[in-house]
């Protein structure tokens, strides 16, 4: 079938199907099948045209999900080597299919501040303090005065 005969198809089955979504979506299908690289096409596969329909459908009635996080999942791109990921990833931003809210650079400074809080909540709590600090503790202090005592 021809991208044209997709989007018909797909606006068809999802009444309130965003067509510029839906086009850029089955035109990275096409894209992704005419590649020379093995790895690339493979993701392909995973995207036939009853996928997109039913990442189309889960988009129109779920719009904050976004159409990038459900292509990665429905790829399982979390599994594919770096460089196929890359490439997909690659074409993605080709195809104009981007990831919804804060971009890509921005995404370990809300990772770190994350990380900091989680660690800041632990402080808190004397259970997830170690109890060891180095030499103060008295087994080491008095291990040491036996020893200076020797010499």
């Amino acid at each position: 079938m021809s991208i044209k005969e997709q989007c018909e198809v797909i606006a068809k089955l999802i009444p309130n199907v965003d067509i510029d979504v839906a086009h850029r979506l089955v035109s990275l299908v096409e894209r992704l099948r005419a590649s020379t690289d093995s790895g690339i096409r493979g993701i392909s596969i995973s995207l036939s045209l009853r996928r997109l329909i039913y990442i189309l459908r889960r988009y129109t009635q779920n719009p904050d999900e976004g159409i990038f996080n459900a292509i990665h999942r429905s790829a399982l791109s979390r599994f594919m080597p770096t460089i196929t990921r890359t490439a997909f990833d690659k074409a993605l931003s080709e195809a104009g299919i981007a990831k919804a809210g804060s971009s890509q650079d921005d995404s370990w400074k809300e990772r770190l501040l994350e990380t900091s809080k989680k660690s800041s909540d632990s402080v808190e709590h004397e259970s997830m303090v170690p109890d060891i600090v180095f030499f103060d503790n008295k087994q080491v202090c008095f291990n040491l005065n036996k020893f200076r005592n020797c010499i």
